[in-house]
């Protein structure tokens, strides 16, 4: 799996190991680790059973290290395939899956660009980001924006789906509907994510390594894609560096919530947890256009972990501790 990191927050490290795999596309069988159900982890994702994924949970004797090995199985699979050069022996094709954050200045219009525009810029990024990647690495993409209130919505399993969703067609540029239809805030920023998965033969995707020169490229070639799409005009800035599926969570999120306190002018927040996946950071509001507004903005533990979850609020107290004070404290 994936264990390299662009940056020292970005902390996900779990013991690496070789999947193996038993089926066309998915892990079945891994190391045992003590501390965490690994092989039983390693089933109920590949079946989508999520109840059975918190119920390991629960009896976990490492939450933390349970959240890390989570996120790396669902954002990543194995598939066997026929070798490219001797179709009499089978190979290992890698999948990982990617996303890049950009927050969005309110309001935007997802429905701005025809289907043939649509279609047409997500080949743009994908040429794009198939080129940041390198050679050896290839790339296929989802190819409409996904805001994060549908990625906030995403079970376990939903996020594995459009893993093997995305790694059933590596060479292909077609439209995926989306998973979850909703309208586009017509106030607020928004934060919407480019979602693609990266597949490499015999071995996981790594990232590249950090590079001034084509990490400004790529974002600003993102800028301009997404800006198309979305109806708006984008700086670079509004655009993260591509990165693993919860490494993108967490860092977009953390620049969606410094972005919404200082557009709301937050003189309040509170931390909720509501389940043992799901917490509610709510921003209270009682001055401006916003006089009455909370906003919440919930955030799921299987995307973030316990250490994401740490930062965000800690980057939450940061942030708006001068003028508001929190109502609530974290609770594991």
């Amino acid at each position: 799996m994936p264990t390299g990191r662009r940056n020292a927050v970005s902390a996900r490290k779990p013991p690496s190991f070789r999947p193996s795999a038993d089926t066309s596309i998915g892990v079945s069988r891994v190391a045992i680790d003590l501390r965490v159900p690994l092989e039983e982890l390693s089933a109920a994702v590949e079946f989508g059973d999520d109840l059975s994924i918190w119920r390991l949970y629960r009896k976990s004797m490492d939450p933390d290290l349970f959240l890390d090995w989570l996120g790396n199985l669902i954002s990543n699979t194995t598939s066997v395939t026929k070798h490219r050069r001797d179709a009499s022996r089978n190979t290992e094709l890698r999948h990982a899956l990617f996303m890049v954050p950009v927050v969005l200045p309110s309001p935007w219009n997802r429905d701005t660009a025809t289907p043939t525009e649509e279609l047409g810029i997500a080949q743009a990024m994908r040429s794009d980001l198939q080129a940041w990647w390198g050679a050896g690495t290839s790339v296929s993409l989802h190819s409409t924006l996904i805001p994060y209130r549908d990625v906030c919505r995403w079970s376990p399993s939903t996020a594995h789906r459009l893993l093997l969703a995305l790694a059933r067609q590596p060479a292909a540029q077609g439209k995926l509907p989306p998973l979850v239809a909703l309208a586009p805030t017509k106030r607020l920023t928004d934060l919407v994510f480019v979602a693609g998965c990266a597949h490499r033969w015999l071995a996981f995707p790594e990232l590249p390594a950090p590079r001034l020169q084509e990490d400004h490229w790529i974002r600003e070639r993102i800028a301009g894609s997404v800006g198309f799409l979305a109806g708006t005009r984008l700086a670079v800035g509004a655009v993260g560096q591509p990165d693993y599926f919860c490494e993108s969570v967490r860092d977009g999120a953390m620049a969606w919530l410094k972005t919404l306190v200082n557009e709301l002018d937050v003189t309040g927040w509170q931390v909720s947890p509501e389940s043992e996946d799901i917490t509610q950071l709510l921003l209270h509001s009682s001055t401006g256009e916003h006089a009455t507004a909370t906003v919440s903005v919930p955030v799921r533990l299987h995307q973030v972990g316990l250490h994401g979850l740490d930062l965000l609020v800690a980057q939450l107290s940061e942030i708006a501790g001068k003028n508001a004070a929190p109502s609530a404290e974290v609770r594991h």
